[in-house]
């Protein structure tokens, strides 16, 4: 029996548009409902002059592809300005995951350390080189600079803090939530099949959540249809959220959750 599902992806928008493609390239329709929004972070001035400060012992964490979205978005002048600083740095870079150092690659010709795996912060603090290159850091006034957005957890910057180093964090682009389209959304759920809803965060996760209890029958519609996440703390928030569906995602980026779609309709159409 072939299941009736729909894709709702719910990303920010340019990715979301890329996964619609990618899926419409496979043959699978799906469609856009971006729950966040990026924009430039509060900090980005302060990047440049905090990344040609730094020393050759000192770290720089990269926590999202995101925090490059100041390259398409600022005046290209400006945005020049910023990616030299990145080349120029001295410190040792680490990525939280392949997606990211791969952008940051792209831009600057430089390579991060990143670890396999799911790109989440508790991966990061296990690489095994991290703890080399704290090790060999002489300087007792180890700086560590974490460039992420302005919101989401903070257990890299409160690791680095109990090793004993000194930590600045940047804000480089900024996640605003978008108004809810209860019409959208509503129309989605009450189409007559299941909706796969994709979801990559925890502030997605909750903005969605929240705006399908607001409609009549909220509840229902949370147990009856399904949700994708990219991690296993995603799975513990969606079943605390009351969403009983879940499928994981081996990694956030869209290849990934592009392959995992592929697999859950073709056994949906077994």
């Amino acid at each position: 029996m072939t299941i009736n599902r729909r894709i709702v992806i719910c990303r920010p928008l340019a990715k979301a548009q890329e996964l619609v493609m990618n899926l419409s390239l496979n043959g699978i329709e799906s469609y856009s409902e971006p729950l966040i929004s990026i924009s430039i972070g509060r900090d980005i001035d302060l990047i440049e002059t905090e990344l040609l400060s730094l020393t050759a012992d000192s770290l720089v964490f990269l926590l999202s592809p995101n925090i490059f979205y100041y390259s398409n978005a600022l005046p290209r002048l400006e945005a020049l300005r910023i990616t030299r600083a990145f080349k120029d740095c001295l410190g040792n870079y680490f990525a939280i995951g392949q997606s990211t150092a791969s952008k940051f690659l792209q831009l600057t010709q430089k390579n991060a350390y990143y670890p396999d795996g799911r790109e989440i912060s508790e991966n990061l603090i296990k690489l095994p080189i991290l703890e080399t290159v704290i090790k060999e850091c002489n300087n007792l006034k180890k700086q560590a600079l974490i460039i992420r957005g302005n919101s989401g957890r903070n257990i890299i910057s409160d690791y680095l803090t109990k090793r004993g180093l000194v930590v600045k964090e940047l804000e480089s682009y900024s996640r605003i939530p978008i108004n809810f389209n209860q019409t959208n959304i509503e129309e989605h759920v009450t189409f007559g099949g299941i909706c796969l809803f994709i979801v990559t965060s925890g502030e997605i996760l909750s903005l969605l959540t929240k705006g399908i209890l607001k409609m009549i029958g909220g509840a229902e519609y949370i147990k009856t249809h399904e949700i994708m996440v990219v991690s296993e703390r995603l799975v513990n928030l969606a079943i605390q959220s009351g969403w009983k569906n879940i499928f994981l995602s081996t990694n956030a980026n869209n290849e990934d959750i592009t392959n995992t779609i592929i697999e859950i309709v073709k056994d949906g159409t077994n």
